[in-house]
């Protein structure tokens, strides 16, 4: 049984089943990070990333952005206490612009957290849904969603009060928006209420 089998000669050696599999999924996500701007990691559709746009090859073309106060975010954070927080949702309740960061109060618990703007995510609303601004044109803006492209990762939307209506407007320039939280603290104690 000693010619039975071929050497091989690539430089790691091919794992049976699933094992090889998986070992090949890592490579080909190592391999892939360097090529990733180093915001990217975490960014997903509809996401929000600190400083000015990085461009077609480091996500969204939104030439400004900023987060707002009642925005909706799922925490992309996989370590912040081991993992515990991972993919949950929560609201933004302050913006530290000069740390470009948030507080986030986490959904269903009385915990806030301070979290770098890379480890959120921004969720876009369904048609119908309202929204805030957080780019562009419609930066700070109470919106509703008229229309949604998920293909094309763009919304129409109208803006609250004066019906002002934009569309093409995309994913990452709009963010979900806590309506009770909003209307309880925003809305009824101002911008820095």
């Amino acid at each position: 049984l000693a010619g039975a089998s071929a050497p091989q000669t690539s430089a790691a050696p091919r794992l049976p089943g699933m094992a090889g599999m998986f070992r090949d999924i890592e490579a080909a996500k190592r391999a892939a990070e360097p090529a990733r701007a180093p915001s990217s990691s975490a960014m997903k559709p509809g996401s929000v990333a600190p400083g000015p746009a990085d461009g077609p090859a480091g996500g969204s073309a939104v030439p400004h952005r900023r987060m707002e106060r009642g925005a909706m975010v799922r925490i992309q954070n996989q370590s912040l206490q081991d993992g515990r927080f991972h993919r949950c949702k929560g609201t933004v309740t302050r913006v530290k612009e000069a740390e470009g960061a948030v507080v986030v109060k986490v959904r269903g618990s009385e915990e806030r957290l301070v979290l770098p703007l890379r480890d959120v995510e921004t969720l876009v609303p369904r048609t119908g849904g309202q929204a805030i601004g957080i780019a562009g044109a419609v930066s700070g803006k109470r919106l509703t969603v008229t229309a949604c492209d998920v293909d094309a990762e763009l919304v129409s939307v109208q803006v609250a009060g004066s019906g002002e209506a934009f569309s093409g407007i995309p994913f990452d320039a709009v963010a979900k928006l806590d309506v009770d939280y909003f209307e309880a603290k925003v809305a009824s104690h101002g911008s820095r209420g």
